[in-house]
């Protein structure tokens, strides 16, 4: 590896040395290329060890853009240059270089956008001598004072350099410099829309949070939903859900339901898609706690928010939601009455409504009440019998949640160089993910293939080839195995290899009564089926990050569960089937195969990729 290493700082240094006597030729020409190659020399030199040449090449890079200041107009993005002048920032003279070359391209910069962005990681690389607080502080003064002298103190172009010196002073505990920055960062604001305008109110809330002004605080966020005028954008509601989670740790309680309350009076799309994983969470934590009276208030005023959007996906969610608190609290005509909204509205729309019936049964029948229940499955159709035929990535029967920066494409198990999960963009028919229900996307969702739902869309931002779908499709279900084959006594006919506490599994069937968090797989190959029981407690009843170094075809670990709790995989090669439960796939996770479930839910920066030669295989 290091070996490796040197030789691609070699490669780097000699093709930087061409560049360089190649740009030489023409530097009167086009002095910004050799402006370029002077800094991809000095850093060529320095990776390959030799620094002393490369400092006096990187003194011949400085020395030219004081030379040629007008013509270097784009030396503000060049990043290695202002990385290697910050790393050499840490005296007084070197020091004054760096804001000496500051000033000159301040002078010959018109948009700021991209200085202020290499001003700011100078900072994060520049090793300050005395305490970074203080240190990045006194230079954040100093960077203010250039720009200023450049374009005056009311400069709107000065807001990032003043939030980046108030939040210096703070981290130097100076809070009163601190809140006077904010402020005036605010006030040099005064022109911009309305929602950045609120979103710097409501950072300036957080800012006395952080510092126990609460009286200032609720000020501060209550002026910028004001500047709103009941217009929110996504970001600026996720500004104000932030804010009121950190109420809700600081023990203000009373504070973040008044933030939750004014929001959802103010609706709309964004609010909703931005606050529903809060609500759902506070309104399950009401229910564990037996504060009926607070969930049922809050899950009201999200009913009610729906008035004001486009197209709320999740609004049946949230009335069935508030059917089953009234079923639970003994309001069965109130509950029934909403439920037989929810159920008209799927009707109307041509789909399903088996799995609405088949939820309320087995909700019924946790409450006690068995004649209802089994009344209410007789009016639900069998099962299809047979096969299941894998048809998508994702089949769920009531949500896909797609959450934040999540990728899905598709790859070919058959190809032995992509068993170590190397998946490739293929052609867009080979993947598509399918809900009777919503489809919901959390953020920019990059996705090659087709979607199918009964209801909503996946919303702007989700790239979809060819075209998005929308309408009923039948989802094949069969009932899990009851008889299952049980595992060898002490696992000691199926287990090969065990040690250090980690078992092997052989191809066979396995039950699981616990999760399978001692267990990787042999390389022999063949079908492994594990059935997990219905047990267990917490967030996840079954937690699936396991199986390490993973080389089998998702085909072949095929995961069954009947139950109803929540599923977690991740780093799986595997082809899940657990039709009543939810499978959520954790922040940063990836998964191979394909899934079958209740719910899916992606968190967030997922890689998910369908294994075509899944499309049209039984699983049995």
């Amino acid at each position: 590896m290091q070996r490796e290493a040197q030789e691609r700082q070699k490669e780097y240094l000699r093709k930087a040395i061409e560049r360089f006597e190649k740009t030489s030729e023409t530097k009167a020409q086009d002095p910004q290329s050799y402006f370029d190659a002077l800094v991809d020399l000095a850093l060529g030199y320095r990776g390959a060890k030799e620094n002393s040449k490369g400092d006096k090449v990187f003194e011949q890079a400085v020395s030219y853009y004081k030379e040629f200041p007008g013509k270097l107009a784009h030396a503000d993005r060049n990043r290695a240059f202002w990385q290697m002048l910050a790393n050499q920032s840490q005296s007084d003279e070197l020091d004054a270089r760096f804001f000496d070359v500051l000033k000159i391209a301040e002078l010959n910069t018109d948009e700021t956008r991209d200085l202020d962005r290499m001003i700011i990681e100078t900072l994060g690389y520049r090793q300050h001598g005395r305490s970074a607080a203080q240190g990045e502080r006194d230079m954040c003064a100093k960077i203010l004072s250039i720009r200023e002298s450049v374009r005056g103190k009311d400069d709107p172009s000065l807001i990032p350099l003043v939030d980046r010196y108030a939040s210096a002073c703070e981290a130097a505990h100076e809070i009163d410099k601190a809140e006077a920055a904010y402020l005036r960062a605010d006030s040099l604001g005064k022109n911009d829309d309305p929602g950045v305008k609120a979103g710097r109110q409501v950072d300036l809330a957080q800012f006395y949070l952080r510092h126990g002004m609460f009286d200032k605080a609720d000020a501060a966020w209550r002026t910028g939903e004001k500047l709103l005028d009941g217009t929110v954008n996504q970001w600026t509601a996720r500004g104000f859900l932030n804010l009121a989670d950190q109420y809700n740790k600081a023990g203000h309680q009373g504070e973040m339901d008044a933030i939750i309350s004014t929001l959802l009076a103010d609706g709309g799309d964004d609010v909703v898609s931005a606050f529903d994983p809060k609500l759902s969470e506070l309104v399950n934590g009401y229910f564990a706690s037996f504060s009926f009276v607070r969930a049922e208030d809050l899950i009201q005023k999200r009913i009610k928010a729906s008035a004001k959007c486009t197209s709320d996906t999740a609004a049946s969610d949230w009335r069935l939601k508030l059917s089953d608190l009234y079923l639970a609290t003994g309001r069965l005509d109130e509950s029934n009455k909403l439920f037989d909204q929810v159920m008209a509205s799927v009707a109307l729309q041509g789909r399903s409504t088996d799995y609405l019936k088949e939820k309320r049964a087995q909700l019924l029948l946790n409450l006690g009440r068995a004649d209802a229940s089994a009344a209410l499955r007789k009016t639900i159709p069998p099962p299809v019998a047979g096969p299941i035929v894998i048809q998508y990535l994702l089949l769920a029967t009531q949500e896909v949640r797609l959450g934040h920066n999540t990728t899905i494409d598709s790859y070919d198990s058959s190809d032995a160089n992509n068993l170590a999960f190397a998946p490739i963009n293929l052609q867009a028919t080979d993947v598509s993910i399918c809900s009777l229900g919503t489809i919901r996307k959390d953020g920019n969702c990059l996705f090659f293939g087709k979607t199918y739902c009964g209801t909503g869309s996946p919303g702007a931002g989700l790239r979809m080839m060819p075209s998005a779908h929308q309408g009923q499709l039948a989802a094949p279900r069969l009932s899990i195995p009851a008889a299952l084959k049980p595992p060898p006594t002490c696992m000691a006919n199926a287990l090969s290899g065990a040690s250090g506490g980690m078992h092997q599994l052989a191809p066979g069937d396995f039950l699981f009564a616990a999760g399978p968090d001692r267990y990787s797989l042999t390389n022999d190959p063949g079908r492994r089926r594990l059935f997990l029981e219905d047990g267990g407690s917490g967030t996840y009843v079954y937690d699936l990050g396991c199986f390490p170094g993973q080389r089998n075809r998702p085909i072949d670990l095929q995961v069954w569960y009947s139950g109803t709790h929540t599923i977690k995989v991740a780093g799986l090669k595997a082809v899940v089937y657990a039709p009543n439960a939810t499978v959520e796939i954790p922040f940063n996770g990836t998964f191979a195969g394909a899934i079958v479930a209740d719910r899916i839910v992606l968190l967030g920066n997922n890689h998910v990729s369908f294994d075509k030669t899944l499309l049209g295989a039984e699983l049995k």
